[in-house]
């Protein structure tokens, strides 16, 4: 404990009632002389700690996930120059697309027609 204490490491233990628990900073209250009881405690303590690192890997994995989705989304964008070229051919009076709206099918703004139908 003393060690503990001079490098800065929290003191996790479990404490009986013949110990002294000042020294200890997360006390479990408990017998520390039963070997069942001490199954007990170091089964829950493991799977507090694969849960805990279970939802830190969950979490990265989604971090990355979003991360990487991001990623795409920028790659996906257009850049400034594609949309000065764009731009450059509506000078030049066709729409950014194959030929103006009237050959695209379209009536305003560029827009196809479309026709609706019911099955």
């Amino acid at each position: 404990m003393r060690e503990a204490r001079k490098l800065g490491i929290p003191v996790v233990a479990v404490v009986d009632t013949n110990c002294d628990p000042s020294e200890v900073d997360y006390v479990i209250p408990g017998n520390d002389d039963a070997l069942r009881a001490i199954r007990l405690f170091t089964s829950k303590i493991s799977e507090s700690i694969a849960e805990g690192a279970q939802l830190m890997t969950d979490k990265q994995v989604a971090d990355m996930q979003a991360a990487a989705d991001a990623a795409q989304a920028a790659t996906e964008a257009p850049t400034e120059e594609a949309a000065v070229d764009a731009g450059e051919e509506n000078q030049h009076g066709r729409s950014a697309g194959s030929g103006n709206a009237q050959e695209a099918g379209g009536e305003r703004g560029g827009m196809p027609k479309v026709e609706s139908q019911t099955v």
